[in-house]
Order: structure tokens, then C-alpha cells, then sequence
């Protein structure tokens, strides 16, 4: 029992210590533009960013590896709609990208490849039916 209790310690003090801070930036105006979580203290491209709108919310969030988009990045309206999900690869647009009307719903959603659209893209209305597909 004892033995299980000091590998808990040695465990949350090792996490503890390793985890970072995060470091806010500030515009101008003083509001909060921007958190970053970074992996390592030894890395400030590496890690987790939150952009914010001058109102609060959340603009965009999601992982930079050497300052380069990685990974999936969500951006929101400035009511905190959440408006696109798109995902890269050393900074490169690949894979499902999705598109959302104000109301949250989807508007359209396709897939990238190299930073360009792909394949078969369908285009729906404020209320979630199919406008169009097309394949490009």
C-alpha cells in the first residue's frame, strides 16, 4: 500500500513539475488575444493555442508544431459559433474540411488535399437539406 501511495506521489510531482505554463498575450487595447500551452518550456512554436475575439470568445484553437499548423483547428464567429473544422499537415490544409451556417448548423462539408478541395463537396441550407453536390 505504501509502495502504491509513493508511486502516486512520484507520479502527480513528476507531472507537476513538468507541466508548463501557459503564456497569454495581450494586444494593443489590453484584452487577451491570444493563450499558449506549450509542449516543452524549451519550445514556444510547439503546443496548444487559443485565439480570442476582442469580446471574450473564442476565435480559433489548435496545435502548431515549430509555429506550423498541425493537426485539427477549429474557428468560431464571434458569438462563439463554432463556423469551420479544418485539419493540417505541417501547415498544409488536408482531409475533411467543414463549414457551419451562423444557426450552428453544417453548411458544407468536402475534403482537401494539399491545401486544395478534392473529391465530392455537398452544400446543405440553414436547416440541414442538401442544396448541392458536386465533385471537383
Amino acid at each position: 500500500m505504501k509502495k502504491a501511495a509513493l508511486v502516486l506521489i512520484f507520479v502527480f510531482t513528476t507531472f507537476a513539475i513538468t507541466a508548463q505554463t501557459p503564456k497569454k498575450i495581450y494586444g494593443d487595447s489590453g484584452n487577451l488575444e491570444s493563450i499558449f500551452y506549450p509542449d516543452n518550456s524549451d519550445d514556444f512554436g510547439t503546443g496548444e493555442w487559443v485565439y480570442y475575439h476582442e469580446n471574450g470568445n473564442i476565435r480559433k484553437s489548435g496545435k502548431t508544431n515549430n509555429m506550423t499548423l498541425e493537426g485539427e483547428w477549429k474557428e468560431y464567429n464571434e458569438n462563439g459559433v463554432l463556423f469551420q473544422i479544418m485539419n493540417y499537415s505541417n501547415g498544409i490544409a488536408f482531409g475533411t474540411a467543414k463549414f457551419y451556417h451562423p444557426n450552428g448548423q453544417l453548411m458544407m462539408i468536402g475534403k482537401l488535399k494539399n491545401g486544395q478541395p478534392t473529391g465530392k463537396w455537398t452544400t446543405y441550407d440553414k436547416r440541414g437539406t442538401v442544396l448541392k453536390t458536386q465533385t471537383l
